[in-house]
Parts: structure tokens; sequence; C-alpha cells
């Protein structure tokens, strides 16, 4: 059997019907052959490019991103362990056997702060997502265990939500921030560490010196350990 193909051009002249408007455009029965005008054909094709260098230029930068997110899991693990190191020698020497720590992480809180919201919502998720709860509560064992301290996980749940010093309820106006009728205010976290501890050991520390902890935390801490 032998194939045969016929290639011909027609030269065809377009009438504007009434009313429509040409679009430059042609079409011949039976499916044969649709013909572009140029102008048109130019315009797909460069959409067609377009499109190829869109997919190519993002498959790129996800495997660019993959790798950013392979060296910020990286960074964080070592900016965990080398905090959780730090701890670890610092408690060590100041003779600590057992710390009871929240099982939940905290945002820091400046003194500056106290009366404003911490951070902005970008700020919050970025701590979020870098400080790993259960990353640095796992890696602070292990450098404690190391080091011969024991460290005990409780629930922390309104640990802030009562004076340390008299025990009444107290009010949260602003986030890291609590306000007792006695005492007056002071930081959210300084409060809820100090219920930890009092409500799973025997510590106890002098109303004025509990006072001094909880208004100058910096300061008091700085003067008692040098």
């Amino acid at each position: 059997m032998v194939a045969r193909f016929l290639q011909c051009f027609l030269r065809v002249g377009l009438l504007e019907p009434t009313g429509l408007k040409t679009r430059n455009w042609l079409g011949v029965d039976k499916k044969l052959l649709t013909s572009i005008s140029g102008r048109q054909l130019n315009m797909l094709k460069a959409m067609i490019r377009r499109r190829r260098e869109f997919f190519s230029k993002y498959k790129w930068y996800l495997k660019k991103a993959g790798r950013f997110k392979r060296k910020a899991r990286e960074v964080r693990k070592k900016a965990v362990n080398q905090m959780a190191k730090l701890i670890a020698e610092f408690l060590k020497e100041k003779g600590v056997s057992t710390v009871y720590i929240g099982d939940s992480v905290c945002y820091c809180v400046c003194r500056e702060d106290l009366v404003e919201e911490v951070v902005s919502k970008p700020t919050r998720e970025l701590l979020k997502s870098f400080f790993a709860p259960r990353q640095i509560i796992n890696v602070l064992k292990r450098h404690c265990e190391v080091k011969g301290i024991r460290v005990v996980e409780v629930d922390e749940r309104g640990s802030s939500s009562y004076c340390p010093i008299y025990g009444s309820k107290v009010e949260r106006p602003y986030r890291g921030l609590v306000v007792c009728e006695k005492c007056g205010s002071f930081n959210a976290d300084l409060a809820a560490s100090f219920n930890i501890l009092k409500s799973n050991s025997s510590v106890s520390l002098e109303e004025d010196v509990l006072k001094r902890l909880l208004d100058y935390p910096k300061t008091y801490i700085r003067h008692t350990y040098t």
C-alpha cells in the first residue's frame, strides 16, 4: 500500500459579515486544516514558551527552598544544642540537682514590652517554627543528665493565674503581665516559674526577696551570683 500526501495552498479573501468583526482566522471543513494568522500564532508560541520558562523556574525555586529548609533545620538544631549546653553548665555550676520544666515553651517577654503585645503575629510564628518545644526539652534533658541533673516535666496550666507571694488570683490585662492587688504588676513567666517550683518542691523565699526578684529579675540575679 502506497501512502500519498497532497499539499495545497489556498488564498481566500475574508468577508466581514454584518454586525461581526473578523478575527483573521480560517477553518477548513472535514478537520483537514486549521490555519491561524501569523500574528496570533506567534502570540500563542510566546505564551507557551513563557509557561515553560515559568515552570522551569518554579521547579528550580522548589529545589532551592528545600535546601533552605534543610539548612534552617540544621541551624536550629545547632542553636538549641548550644543553648541547652549552656543552661546545663550554669545549673551544674550553681549546684542545682532537679529542674522542673513546663510541658510547653512560652515566649520570652522583655521588661519594656510588659504593657504591650509582646511581638507581632509574624514574629510569633517565626519563634514558634524555630523553637520546637519537644526538641528543646529533649536536648535539655540529655545535657542535664550528663551533668547529673534530673529534669522533670510538669503541667504548667494555670501557673500564672495566681500570685506567687500570696496565692491570690491575678489579672492578665496584657500578654506577659500579671497584676496583683497587693503586690502590683510583674512578669507572668517569672510568676509561673516560681509557682511551678513551689508546687513541686519545698523551696521557699522570703517575701521581700521574692518581690525584688519579681520586680528586677536581671539585677537581683546578677547581684546574687556574682
